[in-house]
């Protein structure tokens, strides 16, 4: 039974690393420049699109 509650614990574990992990790419973005710097897009943490420049 203690590799079964060790396996739970560890599920929990990971489960709230993931979420914590997911809350931080909420916050972050990343931009990126082509065209000889004629374009320039801005993405968030999920991939959605927030500005095109």
């Amino acid at each position: 039974m203690t590799d079964f509650q060790q396996l739970m614990q560890l599920g929990q574990k990971l489960q709230s690393k993931m979420t914590q992990l997911q809350e931080s790419l909420e916050s972050a973005s990343l931009s990126a420049t082509s065209g000889g710097g004629m374009v320039t897009v801005t993405v968030d943490g999920k991939g959605k699109v927030k500005q095109v420049q």
